[in-house]
Parts: C-alpha cells; sequence; structure tokens
C-alpha cells in the first residue's frame, strides 16, 4: 500500500487568531474592562495560539503550517465567549487575506464564513490544533 502526499508550496501568509468583544455588542464601562481583563488572561493563557503562525498552501487551500499546543480549552472559550460576549476572530494575512469571525456555536462546529473566504478549525479533543482557509 503506498501513500501519496501532496505538494506543499510555501506562503509568505500567515494565520493569526484573535479573542475580541463582539462587535455586535454594546456594553458598559464595568463589561469593557471585564472583556478586556478575560482576553488578555486567554491571550497569555494561550500563548502560542494567538502568535502569528505560517501558512502553507496545500492542493490550493491554505493550511497553518504549525501545530498548536494544547494550552486553551476550546470549553473554556466557549466559556468565556458566553459570559463576557467575546468572539474568536481568524485573520491571514500575507499574499492571501481573509477574516472572519468565530461565534460560539462556530466554534463548537469549527467552521465558519465571510464574504473573504471559509475558515475551519481542526481540533485534538478539547483544543484547537490548527486552522484551514478556502
Amino acid at each position: 500500500m503506498s501513500f501519496v502526499r501532496a505538494p506543499v508550496k510555501e506562503s509568505t501568509s500567515h494565520f493569526l487568531l484573535e479573542m475580541v468583544p463582539n462587535p455586535e455588542v454594546r456594553v458598559s464601562a464595568e463589561q469593557l474592562a471585564a472583556q478586556k481583563e478575560v482576553i488578555s488572561k486567554i491571550h497569555a493563557a494561550g500563548a502560542d495560539l494567538f502568535r502569528p503562525n505560517p501558512a502553507v498552501d496545500i492542493n490550493g487551500q491554505m493550511k497553518s503550517r504549525q501545530l498548536y499546543n494544547r494550552s486553551v480549552k476550546v470549553s473554556d472559550m466557549l466559556t468565556a465567549m458566553n459570559q463576557y460576549d467575546l468572539v474568536l476572530r481568524a485573520h491571514i494575512k500575507g499574499e492571501q487575506t481573509g477574516c472572519a469571525q468565530f461565534l460560539p456555536g462556530q466554534l463548537t462546529s469549527g467552521a465558519t464564513e465571510s464574504p473573504t473566504g471559509s475558515f475551519s478549525l481542526v481540533k485534538r479533543g478539547n483544543y484547537i490544533a490548527s486552522v484551514d482557509f478556502a
């Protein structure tokens, strides 16, 4: 039995994930301060999850080159997103560009779309392992 590996083309693009306040929800000054504190804690705990991750082109689909460490559980992100009106924003920047946001239900399913393209999260158990863009 043989396996054929898809050719990997290098790219100058990279993925970037960010936890941000939901732009469709108005909040008070106290709620905004609480959002900023929670976002800061999630970003600190997530470390590499919220840093640029190089992208590669595999059969016309952009994929993150590096796997993310298991540092922030999806279930913990969902709890914070629901409690503090947050969204997970996904970007691809460079020669390819796109941006979309994951609402809690979309984070659970691992897929979202925007006019710039569709993003999917590859999960390993309760953690985000990588990101794809098409």
